[in-house]
């Protein structure tokens, strides 16, 4: 496992850095050297890198990225653990995870949650470890990475270890311990990354009989093979004194020795400077010193140790100084960012709003010129259905006004070859006077601009004038009141079959016996009905009398077709017709 892959407590290598670095020892229980300088050194470097963190954090706060300022956070975070201060890592911690998971960044929220792990089990606050290393688990499976998800079953197995360690070694978690590590190694094998191999391969405890003893000396040289080829000193130095810390367990001075030793080498030879192996060396040193019953060397290691814990104390507050003067400014910074971004928000809602109700109006100008196009389309091609319609109604009135005037000319050839006072040729100019209404009723649909409907206005004149044509009194001028009515033609036809043989009546047996004949027709519309009347000064008859006759028949038929009331006076020279259009 490499650098950030989390490691649990009690079975890991990090270990709480609450000690400063001791003095560089020498394993054959020699006195030790003053290294006050060297632990300068390293305050100093710790102090530069949280400095170096905070600006980079800083530079990505300027930069409004939100996933930028998470991962500067992150960043951040762990190097504020890296000196102990884990209160103030958890804040970055937190930020960053809020902002991961407003972008369902599981990978990211997963190292998240490993990280707040790992510092609950530091600390063995054993419920809360158990929850992050769940979530920990949870959204390594979600993200999909094997490496999240090898860290994921490490931290478990640190949480179960720390469980069976309050709990008094109990069996079952310590079982449930070793299956989240073998699951890690397992995931470890199988991505193929010698350094996650041999982390793994360290992660073993002594347990607490020899087998378990023997299992945890051989995984350590495992991993020191590993280590060694992949040149990781840092790795080297902390594996070669676990072993020696393996074998002071047991009290084999010869192989703690000899393992404290070549970490003494790589160490001085590397001059590499942690805080944290100094500080195990140093003790497992005191250790040695002490199984080999050199007390006066042991204790002079241990109060070297002690010294340079409470000089790195001192330090380290000097340096909390100077972080929180620099975290004062960058909180400063942080809030005036914070300003700005939020006017920046309301900016761009603001230009958001406006380009919404942009693309809203062009989408309704769009849709209004589609729906346009549409309905013009439809209303061109209702005009084309409408005129072709049109054309054909039109075609058929004058159809029938052909047909109905070839039926007038033969009726009127038969005629003219009777003689003039027969009765069937009386009876012939009556039928044909009868035929010439209704021809009238299509002639009027086929000239005018209506294929179905007939002007009264126009209807009624032509009609009277052909009747006086008939019968000689061409001359005669009636008085007409009438108003402009259109009629359907079903409804014409009828009405003009009617007003035929009331106006054939008037000019047979009215109007010829008057020297001053006059008549009288009117038509308007009351309401919602049509009044007809036609009047004339003749002698009259007696309506009941001649009720049974042909004409008065008929126009009693057709006006039951109009569903009209008619009404005669006793004289029977004035008829009243109301029927609805």
């Amino acid at each position: 496992m490499d650098r950030r892959l989390e490691k649990p407590y009690g079975r890991a290598w990090f270990v709480v850095m609450i000690l400063a670095p001791g003095n560089f020892i020498d394993p054959t229980c020699a006195k030790a050297s003053p290294l006050l300088p060297i632990l300068q050194d390293l305050v100093s470097s710790s102090n530069e890198r949280i400095t170096r963190k905070i600006r980079e954090y800083n530079d990505a706060l300027a930069s409004g990225d939100s996933l930028k300022i998470a991962e500067q956070g992150y960043q951040l975070g762990k190097a504020y653990m890296g000196v102990g201060e884990q209160l103030v890592a958890q804040k970055y911690f937190i930020q960053a995870l809020r902002i991961w998971e407003s972008r369902r960044g599981w990978e990211s929220m997963s190292k998240i949650y490993l990280r707040l792990a790992e510092y609950h089990i530091r600390l063995k606050h054993e419920r809360e470890a158990f929850e992050n290393a769940r979530l920990a688990m949870h959204f390594a499976k979600l993200g999909g990475v094997r490496h999240n998800l090898m860290g994921a079953n490490v931290v478990m197995g640190g949480a179960f270890a720390l469980h069976s360690e309050m709990k008094g070694s109990n069996k079952a978690y310590g079982d449930s311990s070793d299956y989240h590590y073998n699951e890690a190694l397992g995931l470890a094998l199988a991505l193929g990354n010698p350094v996650d191999i041999a982390n793994l391969y360290s992660l073993y405890g002594p347990g607490l009989n020899e087998a378990d003893r023997i299992k945890h000396v051989s995984n350590l040289k495992k991993a020191n093979v590993i280590f060694t080829r992949e040149k990781l000193v840092t790795e080297i130095i902390t594996t070669r004194n676990r072993l020696a810390d393996a074998y002071l367990n047991v009290h084999n001075t010869a192989l703690a020795k000899q393992w404290l030793q070549q970490a003494r080498y790589v160490m001085d030879t590397s001059r590499f400077h942690s805080f944290e192996l100094r500080s195990n060396l140093l003790k497992s040193s005191a250790t040695l010193c002490e199984q080999m019953a050199n007390y006066k060397q042991a204790l002079a290691y241990y109060k070297d140790y002690h010294d340079l814990a409470a000089k790195a104390l001192t330090e380290d507050r000097e340096g909390a100084v100077s972080r929180l003067s620099v975290e004062y400014e960058t909180e400063k910074k942080a809030a005036m960012l914070a300003s700005q971004k939020k006017e920046l928000a309301l900016q761009a809602e603001n230009l958001k709003s406006q380009k919404w109700l942009t693309r809203l109006a062009m989408i309704l100008s769009l849709s209004a010129i589609g729906f346009g196009g549409v309905f013009y389309w439809l209303y061109r091609k209702y005009r084309r259905t409408s005129n072709q319609n049109q054309l054909l109604v039109a075609e058929q009135n004058h159809r029938v006004k052909n047909n109905l005037q070839q039926i007038t000319s033969l009726l009127s050839l038969q005629s003219n070859r009777m003689q003039d006072d027969s009765a069937g040729k009386q009876v012939l100019e009556e039928s044909l006077l009868r035929i010439h209404a209704v021809s009238l009723v299509h002639q009027r649909l086929y000239d005018g601009n209506q294929p179905v409907q007939v002007d009264l206005a126009e209807y009624i004149p032509r009609l009277a004038a052909s009747v006086f044509k008939i019968f000689g009194m061409e001359s005669f001028q009636p008085q007409y009141l009438v108003e402009k009515i259109w009629l359907h033609a079903d409804q014409a036809a009828s009405f003009g079959l009617i007003l035929n043989e009331m106006m054939t009546n008037a000019c047979k047996y009215a109007l010829p016996h008057q020297q001053e004949p006059s008549l009288m027709i009117s038509c308007v519309q009351q309401g919602e009905s049509i009044v007809f009347e036609m009047k004339d000064n003749g002698p009259g008859f007696s309506y009941e009398s001649v009720k049974k006759g042909f004409g008065l028949q008929l126009i009693a038929v057709l006006a039951g077709r109009l569903k009209a009331e008619l009404s005669a006076s006793k004289e029977g020279n004035h008829f009243t017709l109301v029927f609805e259009p």
